[in-house]
């Protein structure tokens, strides 16, 4: 009977203790895991630690949207799924609020940059002139118009 108990837990828990199992000169699962999260960290520390870290998450976006080169996030993304509850769900959650804080930051970049770049200069070179304020007095230079759409 006691053999029997023992067998039962054995099986009931046997994906839960495979992810420890080594097999031959192959790590164990959840040393993958970790060897991902790690490379994971090293990712988000790059960026992090650029000079303009709003432009190094736009970049790591970039990248991942066209597939040009390792990510880390999908990485750890897609390792979660072969792994059991609730590893898989912790995993795969790290993955995605990994993702979340690159965009947002990627988000902030493309905010300042649109900022800096369109709507300042529209409002210096264009807001209140005519045809942008149809009550102007004065018209936007046709120079200034083609400068500011080019």
């Amino acid at each position: 009977p006691d053999y029997r108990l023992r067998a039962r837990i054995h099986r009931e828990f046997a994906p839960e203790t495979a992810v420890l199992v080594e097999y031959g000169d192959k790590n164990s699962t959840l040393q993958e895991v970790y060897q991902k999260l790690v490379a994971l960290h090293r990712y988000l520390l790059g960026i992090q630690n650029a000079p303009v870290p709003g432009k190094a998450a736009l970049s790591a976006v970039q990248q991942r949207l066209e597939q040009h080169n390792d990510d880390p996030i999908f990485d750890v993304q897609q390792r979660a799924k072969n792994l059991p509850e609730p590893l898989n769900r912790w995993v795969g959650e790290l993955a995605e609020q990994a993702w979340r804080v690159v965009m947002k930051e990627a988000i902030s970049s493309l905010e300042i940059e649109w900022h800096d770049t369109v709507v300042r200069q529209y409002q210096t070179y264009l807001a209140g002139r005519y045809p942008f304020n149809p009550d102007a007095t004065e018209d936007v230079p046709l120079s200034e118009f083609e400068r500011f759409f080019r």
